[in-house]
């Protein structure tokens, strides 16, 4: 695959490297209507708290995808250069910086998940389910992340089979976990809409072992060196001249959508849970944008 992203048709390339990445888009997508099928039956409380997440999940995801760019671009050029020993030292300190990063950030933003919260507009009523989603949840953005930015670097080397793979088996894993901690089976007890976040955590923590585990054993892109902290801070400033640029601008999407949170909230719960369903369902419409998005930065 690198020699077609140097020499290969540009058009059969990128569709090659696009399709694998809708079909594991389309896959991330249904596993966030799979988690509103089943909280949906928790109540329209639980499902209007799960709409309010929406705008801050969403912050995070733009995080990652402002990460994501960045690393493939900043990857791309070193491959494309036949860098390839700084390629790899790139993508282990990226990795671990990016890990860093994100601990900090979920860590400092739960202390604020009730204020953050009453400021889209929920009310008492909703502020329990939110905290005991969120607090899990942020947990889990940690793997997410990784996840995201593993499969950045596959998709650098021109490999989008293996990236699509891994977000197919992750939201399936995650279907498939969410029955069983939303509503209790056997020895593991209903822990409602908490459940959704921890089927989310071990989904996602799940799938990062394994991306990584793919990135070190597989591919070989990931080096077992002691850590130089002046060149790991060098490439990830590398990386962010490009990801956060990229971040801001995603960004965007969440800050609207916080906004009209906030409007729709003041119409009631009902109205809240419609919409983040209906958010949810508009998302599809932005595949194939968002599968180009993160194939054309090696390029």
């Amino acid at each position: 695959m690198r020699a077609n992203l140097l020499t290969g048709n540009i058009t059969g390339t990128l569709v090659r490297m696009t399709v694998p990445m809708v079909f594991g888009i389309v896959s991330l997508m249904l596993f966030n209507l799979v988690d509103s099928y089943f909280v949906s039956q928790l109540g329209t409380g639980q499902l209007a708290a799960l709409g309010f997440t929406f705008p801050v999940s969403f912050a995070v995801i733009s995080l990652s995808i402002g990460l994501s760019v960045g690393t493939s671009a900043t990857l791309g050029k070193l491959i494309g250069a036949g860098e390839h020993q700084q390629a790899k030292q790139l993508t282990t300190d990226n990795l671990l910086l990016t890990t860093l990063l994100m601990v900090l950030v979920s860590s400092i933003v739960t202390q604020f998940i009730e204020p953050l919260f009453r400021l889209l507009g929920a009310d008492s009523s909703l502020l329990p389910f939110i905290d005991a989603y969120m607090s899990v949840w942020f947990i889990g953005a940690v793997f997410y992340v990784i996840i995201m930015v593993s499969n950045s670097s596959l998709r650098a080397y021109g490999d989008t089979t293996t990236p699509g793979v891994i977000m197919a088996f992750s939201a399936i894993l995650n279907g498939l976990l969410d029955p069983l901690f939303i509503f209790g089976w056997g020895p593991v007890p209903a822990y409602g809409i908490e459940g959704a976040a921890i089927a989310s955590l071990l989904a996602w923590g799940i799938t990062a072992t394994l991306a990584v585990l793919n990135l070190l054993l597989r591919k070989r892109l990931l080096l077992l060196t002691i850590v130089s902290w002046s060149n790991c801070v060098s490439h990830w400033l590398m990386v962010m001249r490009i990801g956060f640029p990229a971040a801001l601008s995603n960004m965007m999407t969440p800050l609207a959508a916080a906004i009209m949170t906030a409007v729709v909230a003041e119409h009631g719960a009902e109205a809240v849970a419609a919409f983040g369903v209906g958010s949810r369902l508009e998302s599809l419409a932005l595949i194939v944008n968002l599968a180009l998005s993160m194939t054309l930065p090696p390029f």
